[in-house]
């Protein structure tokens, strides 16, 4: 994604935790090129993929093989997606084995990224117009080794292609953002992206003798990533870059043209125009619900409040030097800045502001130079909830600023902030106004017969009518919508494209999600602790986390906006980038939230950013903000997440929460969107996404669906509708119980006594991290002779320096990595009369085994503790009672299963033994409770059956009947014998 998403406030109350480098690590590291079947590991097969696999998109969900299909899915960015063809097979295989089934090749396009021959494109050249013939060979041959090993490809097209002057592209040097925006509506930018599709798609794989648009790997296309219009519309960037948009005056002009032809098409004359856009103009009124908005009361400055926190220091002053209106005006002079915006506040309190009431904030500034400063509206107290807010670029001269707003709730102790973003700097203010907007059609001058109808701007939009602010709304919807629209057909009738398609994604709500209703699935982004970069963008020095668990956040904010609901009822949904910004010392909680979450809502795909983002692939550290492949915290989790999620172990809801949007509605939802490009709006609370599945049933409904019926937010903790899946934010912990798969997330430390239904519960446990427990074969955990268990926590490089809590700077640190050790007990429940533990090393092969007997029947208590035990896997063997046998770790033959009738039965009386047949002699016992050995026999390989006479001095209990053959095969049975 490689963008500023920060769903976490730094103005909020939740809980700072400690981030110091922690002690007793131990190296666990997952060789990169491993594709080992292991006894004790989930069974990802190589199946490759053929004709029949290939995927469509019908009655709301993937298909293969005639078959549902989910996707456990990753990215592979820039040269990554190029890997060297000596590590392209291992690279692939061992993708399958950590159960990944999808891959999204991504930023193939950029081709200023990672040096010479790690972009799609012809390296040395003016121009993005010759596709390079190295890097393809290289592509193509790893989508051949993906096929091979049953991986499909997502493909996206338009990510971050740098046009360059040889593309005869129009101010190409100032396009900013890889011309987001421009490629949307632009023909010239319009026929080179059809021109690449048809080089990338068309030109056949000499490997699989397909092209992509033909092969059936290919599983999705993705037109183009994160760009949308109504989303640059909602961050002020579709303006000028004289005015601080990312428009070269030749594509604002053109867009400018495209706004007036939408206008004449839907009006046809001025007259009609003049009328829908005057209903609704209000004069404004003169309200003032601010005190002392001029600076006018000296001494003090009263109720104005100064707050600074840290190592920042700031100075507030009254002066009556050069004031903007009146005789005096605030100097906020800054001498010290931390680099945390909150740090710094000027503030009013105790305003008093009612739901659904538009507002306008407005100052006037000016500063020493050029300086930024932000303004925000939120409550004055806990739980210190943010609302909106704006950043403003402040010169030397004054301006009025501006931010326009409306509130979901009332909110009896807002406060208006202000925050320096940066210092040495001081900065002048006067004028404050907080108030009713004016709200206008036509501003004067305007004339759709002259051609003189501006675009507004987000921040603008409640100086207009709701009517015009509609009508911008929608038009920046169509224009896309005619982009993807024409862009799909000529994907599917001119190249032959079968795969679905989607257009773009990081949508900023149903107004924008609704352009798409005509593709064939929806995507959408989401990002917890993204990283921000208070200084140059991407500075790999000068960048800060929030570190913080997302299980803490009572809204569970990236899930929640990934399960927002905007998905359509009636097509596929995917969820092509999520991830948690490392170094964040909680991201192993990641993996269950989104098998839980994605499982709740029936998402047909999800894919973690990213796998990898280079070619760098077998140093054992981690180096940036978001690859996983050497983060083996996470990968830990993958095999056991990603077998529970393909395999359907966690339930959707049946009966989603589904919602239809009318046109109308549409156009009024920027009157109550207050959120920036990277914030998702809702007109509900998206908390109903942690109960109910939520769905889009149609985004064009003649009537849109009564909000008010939608089931009310309970509290925490809140449970899934299907009873599965549980979210406590004030305990920070996260739990799903099903028969075949159970996880638990969070403060281990602090759930001691955390039951998951019958299966599993935590007697006390350390630190924050993650256990997932599955089976391993088609029966339930209490069933299962195999089963999974691992545990994981959090992960750093040797020789970390972290500074403070929030950034390590560019001290990554060094090779090897080191998992941070944790202990507890569990309780487990399985229908067994002993269990064995076996460790298993980061292959997968099983080590030594320790032998549980039960504490109660059916019930043991598994004490792990990892600085003892330096593994984050752990396979569980369960041995008689009602267990169907499994091999020996390590056995090459099938398993065989031993069955006993009758029981109970009296001492002496004859027993019927019956089991698989086996072609080498097999050695019986009998072993009482306390596991001796009282009597043993053996039998020839044979059709498995015999009657054994038990001898008449046993005494009453449970006994255990083992075989094993010579080949190492084994099986158990239980028996009770009676007096």
């Amino acid at each position: 994604m490689y963008r500023l998403f920060l769903l976490l406030l730094l103005t909020t109350s939740l809980h700072r935790l400690d981030a110091q480098n922690f002690e007793g690590g131990f190296p666990f590291m997952m060789p990169e090129y491993d594709s080992s079947s292991q006894i004790f590991l989930p069974t990802f097969p190589r199946h490759p993929i053929v004709e029949a696999g290939r995927v469509s998109s019908q009655g709301g969900q993937f298909l293969a093989d005639g078959q549902p299909i989910r996707f456990w899915g990753v990215n592979l960015s820039a040269g990554a997606c190029f890997p060297p063809k000596a590590l392209a097979p291992g690279i692939a295989a061992r993708m399958r084995k950590m159960g990944i089934n999808l891959v999204r090749l991504h930023h193939l396009d950029n081709p200023a990224w990672g040096g010479s021959n790690t972009s799609i494109f012809q390296d040395g050249q003016n121009n993005t117009r010759n596709l390079n013939a190295f890097t393809l060979d290289l592509l193509d041959y790893f989508v051949a080794q993906l096929k091979a090993e049953g991986i499909y490809v997502n493909m996206n097209l338009n990510v971050s292609r740098t046009f360059r002057a040889g593309d005869a592209v129009i101010a190409a040097d100032s396009l900013a953002d890889f011309g987001k925006g421009p490629t949307l509506f632009d023909p010239w930018m319009q026929a080179l992206q059809r021109e690449y599709a048809e080089q990338l798609l068309s030109h056949a794989n000499p490997y699989t003798s397909l092209a992509l648009a033909d092969d059936p790997v290919l599983a999705m296309v993705e037109m183009n990533n994160e760009n949308s219009l109504y989303g640059l519309w909602k961050s002020d960037a579709l303006r000028p870059i004289s005015q601080g948009g990312l428009l070269p005056s030749y594509y604002n002009e053109q867009l400018d043209q495209l706004w007036l032809s939408f206008l004449w098409e839907r009006y046809g004359n001025p007259e009609a125009l003049a009328a829908a856009w005057e209903i609704g103009v209000t004069a404004g009124q003169t309200g003032q619900l601010m005190s002392n908005p001029g600076f006018e009361v000296s001494p003090g400055l009263a109720p104005w409040v100064l707050e600074q926190h840290d190592i920042a220091q700031v100075q507030l002053s009254h002066t009556n030097t050069g004031p903007a209106e009146g005789l005096y005006c605030a100097q906020l002079q800054v001498l010290q800045h931390s680099g945390t915006d909150w740090h710094i506040q000027l503030k009013q309190n105790g305003l008093s502001l009612q739901a659904d009431t538009v507002y306008t904030l407005s100052f006037q500034a000016r500063a020493d130079g050029p300086r930024r400063i932000s303004a925000s509206v939120m409550q004055d107290g806990p739980p210190y909830q943010w609302y909106t807010g704006a950043t403003f670029d402040v010169g030397p001269n004054w301006q009025t600023y501006s931010l326009n707003f409306a509130l979901p709730e009332d909110v009896a102790n807002a406060r208006i902030t202000l925050s320096p973003l940066e210092g040495p700097a001081t900065f002048w203010l006067d004028d404050f106004r907080l108030g009713p907007p004016v709200r206008q059609g036509l501003s004067q001058g305007e004339s759709l017969a002259e051609g003189r109808v501006a675009r507004m701007d987000w921040t603008s939009r409640f100086q207009y009518t709701p009517s015009r602010i509609g009508d911008q709304a929608d038009f920046y919807v169509r224009v896309q919508k005619t982009h993807f629209d024409n862009l799909r057909a000529h994907l599917r009738d001119e190249l032959g494209v079968t795969a679905p398609i989607t257009g773009t994604n990081a949508l900023v709500g149903p107004a924008d999600a609704a352009h798409q209703e005509d593709l064939d699935y929806l995507d959408d982004h989401s990002y917890w602790d993204h990283p921000g970069f208070p200084g140059a963008a991407w500075d790999p020095a000068n960048w800060f986390i929030s570190n913080q668990p997302q299980l803490r956040d009572p809204y569970l904010s990236a899930i929640t906006s990934a399960f927002s609901g905007l998905a359509l009822a009636n097509k596929p949904f995917t969820l092509s980038e999520y991830n948690h910004g490392a170094p964040n010392r909680y991201r192993v909680e990641m993996p269950h939230l989104l098998t839980a979450y994605a499982a709740l809502h029936q998402a047909d795909g999800i894919m973690f950013f990213d796998y990898n983002g280079s070619n760098n692939w077998g140093e054992d550290r981690l180096d940036g903000f978001f690859g996983l492949h050497r983060d083996h915290s996470v990968m830990a989790l993958f095999p056991s997440c990603a077998r529970a999620f393909r395999q359907g172990m966690v339930q959707g809801d049946t009966n989603p929460l589904e919602i239809n949007y009318s046109a109308a509605e549409l156009a009024a939802q920027p009157l109550d969107d207050n959120g920036n490009r990277w914030q998702k709006y809702t007109p509900y609370d998206r908390r109903l996404a942690l109960t109910h599945g939520l769905a889009t049933g149609s985004y064009r409904a003649a009537q849109g669906s009564p909000l008010d019926e939608l089931p009310i937010v309970g509290t925490s903790p809140y449970l899934s509708s299907t009873g599965e899946t549980s979210f406590a934010p004030d305990a920070g912990l996260l739990s799903t119980t099903t028969p075949s798969f159970v996880a638990l997330t969070g403060f281990l430390g602090e759930a001691t006594g955390q039951a998951l239904g019958e299966q599993m519960a935590l007697s006390n446990g350390s630190e924050f991290g993650a256990i997932t427990w599955v089976s391993l074969t088609d029966v339930s955990l209490l069933q299962s002779p195999r089963s999974l268990l691992t545990i994981s926590s959090a992960q750093q490089n040797t020789g970390m320096i972290w500074d403070g809590i929030q950034t390590v700077n560019n001290h990554w640190g060094t090779a090897p990595t080191q998992q941070r050790p944790i202990s507890g007990q569990l309780l487990l429940h399985v229908a067994a009369d002993y269990l064995r533990v076996y460790p298993l090393n980061a292959e997968g092969q099983a080590g030594a085994y320790t032998e549980l007997q039960p504490v109660s029947a059916d019930h043991f208590l598994l004490s792990f503790d990892q600085s003892e035990t330096p593994s984050l896997w752990f396979g569980l063997e369960a041995r008689g009672g009602n267990i169907t046998a499994s091999e020996e770790p390590g056995a090459a033959s099938t398993a065989v299963w031993l069955r006993a009738d009758p029981s109970p039965l009296h001492a002496g009386q004859p027993l019927r033994l019956s089991w698989a047949a086996v072609a080498d002699p097999i050695q019986f016992s009998l072993s009482n409770s306390s596991g001796q050995v009282v009597y043993t026999w053996q039998q020839q390989g044979r059709e498995g059956e015999d009657i054994i006479q038990l001898p008449t001095q046993l005494a009453a209990g449970v006994y255990q009947v083992s075989m094993r053959s010579r080949a190492g095969q084994t099986a158990q049975c239980r028996i009770v014998v009676l007096r």
